[in-house]
């Protein structure tokens, strides 16, 4: 697995976590497809940055050293995951050659970003967009357009979920 010394600036700001039935195929799927790095790991949890500032959590499901509601696995129903990426054709050729299962094509939404769709082996989606259009269409709605900012918070993972 990829390892990373520290987490970079996104240290300290809210992300998610997944308990996983498939602990090591859902770990090798972040680390080796989504480039994600591993910044700790014990035989039952692994926390994982990317170089966007994302993070997640992936811990092993049905272990004595967890909450009673983190006991069982997810399932992927009712969440998803959104990680904005710098080189989005390159992750999507890449996760294509590798397999991975598409839900939705690369797409291109009028006014709004590029972005594709993938499952990972807990069943979560996970949609993936360019950074830059997202940001730009941040910066539009906020109207913060004429005040250009770092892009320190592009490419965070995003949550969602469902009812």
């Amino acid at each position: 697995m990829k390892t990373a010394t520290t987490p970079n600036a996104a240290t300290g700001s809210f992300y998610c976590g997944l308990v996983a039935a498939n602990f090591y195929e859902t770990w090798a799927f972040y680390t080796e497809q989504l480039d994600f790095r591993t910044w700790s790991e014990t035989d039952n949890l692994v926390l994982l940055v990317h170089e966007s500032g994302a993070q997640i959590g992936i811990m092993r499901h049905e272990t004595n050293e967890q909450h009673s509601e983190l006991v069982s696995a997810t399932d992927g129903r009712g969440l998803w995951f959104s990680l904005n990426v710098f080189d989005l054709d390159a992750v999507y050729e890449r996760l294509c050659a590798a397999s991975v299962p598409v839900v939705q094509p690369l797409k291109s939404v009028p006014r709004s970003v590029r972005f594709f769709v993938v499952r990972d082996p807990c069943g979560v989606l996970i949609r993936v967009a360019a950074a830059q259009a997202a940001s730009l269409i941040w910066e539009a709605e906020s109207g913060e357009a004429e005040n250009p900012k770092d892009d320190a918070g592009v490419g965070e993972l995003q949550l969602g979920f469902s009812k």
